[in-house]
């Protein structure tokens, strides 16, 4: 793993999701390498972007559970509206990346940011809004590859939070929920078990079956069911490297 200091970043337009055969696209992201040349930017989760514009409005309070680099978010911000979004990230390496890459975009703040990861439990003693800010070293240099941290191997002893505590200490509601949390998908849903059924909520799901099997002993339909007891029907997306949905209250 290799940092890049801000003044260093080779910053390049790159279109995404492109429109059929032509040179035409739904998004121009400005990204940073080597993220920006990566070779995916066509089609790259087509079909739950299209799910999210079809029903999202902009307004909503979106939680961003699964922030990662910083990418993805640029474009539900452009749904939703950017003051309007939560960023959630447990990986500390990946906050100056998330930074750099939403102020080069956007001159507004978004909603909220948390840096820990979300679970079934809460060992975060932070309150309030110490819960709402950038994560530690978010002005520092940006990281160059991925790297994760997961619930069932948090060495590293990353604060966690459930769902309802974050409401519960912020004040802030989400309308709108999408995740993506390598398996850890029901757990975090348990989390919330109150903000999920005392709220009318679209979640938009990234269900990793193999890892949610081998690092929690979850098949992907213990999450669809759990969604299911709490009022939640599932509309499946697609399969490719993980299987996508869009849950709704019926």
């Amino acid at each position: 793993m290799m940092f890049i200091e801000r003044n260093d970043i080779d910053w390049k337009e790159v279109g995404y999701l492109r429109q059929g055969e032509t040179f035409n696209y739904d998004y121009t992201l400005t990204l940073n390498e080597p993220l920006a040349s990566w070779d995916v930017w066509d089609y790259w989760e087509r079909e739950r972007i299209e799910s999210m514009r079809q029903h999202l409005s902009k307004g909503d309070i979106l939680f961003d559970i699964g922030t990662e680099s910083g990418w993805c978010n640029l474009v539900y911000a452009e749904i939703v509206g950017p003051e309007n979004m939560v960023l959630i990230e447990p990986t500390p390496e990946f906050w100056p990346n998330i930074h750099a890459l939403w102020y080069k975009r956007f001159d507004i703040d978004p909603r909220g940011c948390y840096a820990g990861l979300m679970s079934n439990i809460t060992t975060d003693t932070r309150k309030g809004s110490e819960l709402n800010s950038w994560g530690e070293k978010y002005l520092g240099p940006i990281v160059d590859r991925n790297k994760y941290i997961y619930i069932h191997d948090n060495s590293e002893q990353i604060p966690m939070i459930t769902i309802d505590e974050y409401v519960s200490e912020t004040g802030i509601v989400p309308d709108a929920i999408t995740i993506d949390v390598e398996g850890a998908e029901l757990l975090v849903f348990k989390g919330g078990e109150n903000t999920l059924r005392n709220n009318n909520l679209k979640l938009f799901v990234s269900i990793h079956a193999d890892l949610g099997l081998r690092d929690y002993n979850i098949a992907a339909e213990d999450t669809v069911s759990y969604l299911n007891t709490l009022g939640y029907s599932g509309e499946f997306l697609v399969s490719n490297h993980e299987q996508h949905w869009y849950f709704k209250k019926d």
